[in-house]
């Protein structure tokens, strides 16, 4: 049955006027730690930029996903320009995120989050799959949405963006996750 009031409480997607990713890499004494990806996506507003920063990251050590957004405020306008000097972190952190693939509809969420030691930022641990999925999205240009839900925030935001990464930080991802895959391997057979 088809119920009229449901269309009612849909959000707006909003496009992003902005974005850039780049490749992320911690390694250690056993090789790549953790591969990823670092995004800045922009919203551009009559007063302000909003600029989310996330970064989406496979750990190999605990096969998990490790998840950390946060956003801030450049106040100005597209006319007589912005004051990045002025960049004011959004507080308190985010109570809530979730990111997916525009065409999925499973939204990757962290299973357990805390505020992150930067202020204004919010840290998550995250299924290594549907992280996986995330990341090799946002490296391969695919669309993405995501939304940061703060406190006083009665419903969510939804940002859609997609990036062209640089083929030397797609190389970079795909080179780590070649020895992350190798290190898991390693790991599980140890475990056997």
């Amino acid at each position: 049955m088809f119920c009229i009031g449901s269309a009612s409480h849909a959000q707006n997607v909003i496009n992003a006027d902005n974005g850039s990713a780049q490749a992320t890499v911690r390694r250690d004494d056993a090789g790549f730690q953790s591969c990823g990806v670092r995004a800045i996506v922009q919203v551009l507003q009559p007063k302000y930029i909003e600029t989310y920063d996330f970064s989406l990251n496979l750990d190999g050590a605990i096969i998990k996903g490790l998840l950390k957004v946060g956003q801030y405020q450049v106040p100005g306008n597209a006319r007589q320009g912005w004051e990045f000097g002025k960049r004011k972190t959004v507080m308190p952190a985010p109570k809530g995120f979730w990111f997916a693939e525009a065409t999925s509809d499973l939204p990757l969420k962290p299973e357990k989050s805390v505020k992150a030691e930067d202020a204004g930022f919010a840290l998550g641990i995250a299924d290594f799959g549907q992280t996986s999925d995330t990341v090799m999205a946002i490296v391969e240009g695919k669309p993405v949405q995501f939304s940061l839900r703060y406190p006083d925030d009665k419903f969510d935001r939804i940002i859609s963006f997609k990036v062209e990464m640089k083929d030397e930080d797609k190389q970079t991802f795909f080179n780590c996750m070649a020895g992350l895959q190798r290190r898991i391997e390693r790991t599980l057979g140890q475990e056997k």
